[in-house]
């Protein structure tokens, strides 16, 4: 592993240009202090990019649930019965479950008023907003979309469709991505993470970079794995790290692959704490 690196508590000024993943995008809608950290530190840079992997990550996370809202909605008839269902009979044991409840207060907890037919209105008009937008929100965020996977399920919108469709197994025959073609040309960075990875003691590896190392591996052997989305989906933050090669700065919210990810790349780390109080932290891997 590369040497340990500098570290401050402020990103002011450390590079032009900021490179941002999923987490950053998903952060940018979970409350009023958080989001107003992404855009405070965003101002700080000049020119600001992001992978399209990322935007099929914000899918299945945001626009997933922006689907289930609206579909739970229309079910229900009513604002106040959508919310007393998901607070109070979805048992949150699952992931999914979870999920639905974090971002019921995220995006619809602030359309709550005591007149039910205007709330329902107000949360119809926030979930058609976030719709008809799609994953451009995660474009018009930046000023580069980097696009080596080309992976076909990241552009959904109003126009595609009414749903969120979880991206599906592709085939030769009618190939939805690029991601072996991706994989096999930038090789030697996948293997310098794997490498990586594989330097850090077991008690110290977290899960994820675990799957990393293992699923570059195997599509070593054979790309072709990475056109199912259950195999490429393990391998996302690693994917959309590689997509950032020439990058100075990486803004992210995972600090536990981000971290050996970004010194694989040579990059400035800045971490985006938990708590939004928090300043954002710079860790310079810059070689």
């Amino acid at each position: 592993m590369p040497a340990a690196p500098e570290t401050a508590a402020s990103p002011v000024g450390p590079t032009p240009e900021v490179f941002l993943d999923t987490s950053i995008h998903i952060a940018s809608m979970k409350g009023t202090r958080e989001a107003a950290k992404v855009a405070s530190t965003l101002r700080q840079f000049k020119w600001k990019g992001t992978s399209s992997y990322a935007k099929v990550e914000y899918g299945n996370n945001i626009l997933s649930a922006v689907t289930y809202f609206r579909d739970k909605l229309k079910e229900l008839g009513s604002f106040e019965a959508l919310r007393s269902y998901v607070y109070n009979r979805l048992p949150g044991f699952n992931k999914h479950q979870i999920k639905y409840k974090n971002w019921f207060s995220n995006l619809l907890s602030k359309c709550h008023t005591p007149d039910d037919a205007e709330a329902m209105e107000r949360a119809e008009l926030v979930l058609d907003s976030m719709w008809l937008k799609g994953t451009d929100a995660v474009s018009d965020r930046c000023d580069q979309v980097r696009d080596g996977t080309k992976c076909v399920w990241a552009d959904q919108n109003s126009s595609t469709g009414n749903r969120w469709i979880r991206p599906k197994r592709c085939n030769r025959g009618r190939a939805r991505c690029n991601l072996p073609e991706f994989f096999v040309e930038q090789t030697a960075r996948f293997h310098a993470i794997r490498d990586a990875i594989r330097e850090i003691s077991p008690e110290r590896r977290t899960q994820e970079l675990s799957n990393f190392a293992d699923i570059i591996d195997a599509a070593t052997g054979n790309p072709e794995i990475l056109r199912d989305y259950s195999e490429c989906s393990r391998l996302a933050d690693a994917i959309i790290a590689v997509d950032s090669d020439g990058f100075l700065s990486f803004f992210t919210q995972n600090i536990g692959e981000s971290d050996v990810l970004c010194a694989v790349m040579g990059q400035v780390l800045l971490y985006l704490h938990q708590d939004p109080s928090d300043d954002v932290e710079c860790r310079d891997y810059r070689k």
